[in-house]
């Protein structure tokens, strides 16, 4: 069961603690929607993709293509709070 730490959820590693196994610029990417108005909107849906697209456990090509979708993902986010 989650109880606030790092590692429990890319989303409050991120907004929380600072960073998340995912980095740059997955992290700054989180940081900035964060900060707009209509953020709480979106915000399951973001840590929907953080979950579903997490780096943690794979092999590196792998983890790589993750990240990259993660952002891809998180780019169509942003278009809706725009």
């Amino acid at each position: 069961m989650p109880n606030g730490k790092p590692g429990d959820h890319p989303l409050t590693d991120i907004l929380n603690h600072g960073q998340s196994e995912y980095g740059e610029p997955v992290d700054g990417m989180v940081k900035e929607m964060s900060k707009h108005p209509k953020f709480s909107q979106v915000r399951d849906q973001v840590g929907k993709i953080l979950m579903e697209e997490s780096p943690m456990g794979k092999e590196k090509s792998k983890r790589q293509d993750s990240v990259q979708n993660a952002i891809n993902r998180l780019k169509r986010v942003q278009q809706q709070i725009k």
